[in-house]
C-alpha cells in the first residue's frame, strides 16, 4: 500500500496538498503530521498555549480543535500525528519511520527576502530526503 506523509501548518497549501494527494492517489495510506516548533509561536493556537507548553497539551489542541478543520481527514480516518522539533529535521525523519513513498506538502510560496530570511520548509525537506515531494502552492 501507498504512504503518503502531509506535513500540516493548517494553511490553505497544507490543505490543498492533502486534497491533491486523496485525488490522486484515493486508496494511499495518508498520516497527516504537525511539528510544533517550540521557538516560533507563529500559529494561531500556540500563543494560547503559553510558553511552558507541553508536548501532551499541543497533542490534545491538535486532536481536538485544530485537527476539526481536516473534514476530510475526519471523514477518511487519516492517520496523524504531533512531533516537536525543527520543521525540516522532523519531517524528514517522520518520513523515513513512515516509510513514506511521497510527501505532499503546502508552500507559502514566498519569494525574496522573504525567503532568504525565513527559509523555505519545503525547499529544506526537498533537499534533505530521497523521498518524491509533491509541492503544492497556497495560490492558485
Amino acid at each position: 500500500m501507498t504512504r503518503i506523509l502531509v506535513p500540516t501548518d493548517f494553511s490553505e497549501g497544507a490543505h490543498k496538498a492533502l486534497q491533491l494527494a486523496r485525488e490522486l492517489m484515493p486508496d494511499a495510506q495518508i498520516k497527516l503530521l504537525h511539528v510544533f516548533d517550540p521557538q516560533v509561536r507563529s500559529l494561531p493556537y500556540q500563543a494560547s498555549l503559553g510558553v511552558q507548553a507541553n508536548h501532551e497539551a499541543i497533542e490534545r489542541h491538535f486532536q481536538h480543535e485544530v485537527l476539526s478543520q481536516f473534514e476530510e481527514a475526519q471523514r477518511a480516518n487519516i492517520e496523524s500525528e504531533v512531533v516537536m522539533g525543527h520543521p525540516v529535521d522532523a519531517i524528514v525523519k517522520a518520513a523515513q519511520e513512515y516509510g513514506a513513498h511521497f510527501i505532499f506538502m503546502g508552500t507559502h510560496a514566498r519569494k525574496g527576502l522573504n525567503l532568504l530570511f525565513l527559509g523555505s520548509v519545503a525547499q529544506g525537506v526537498m533537499q534533505r530526503t530521497p523521498v518524491p515531494v509533491m509541492v503544492v502552492p497556497s495560490k492558485n
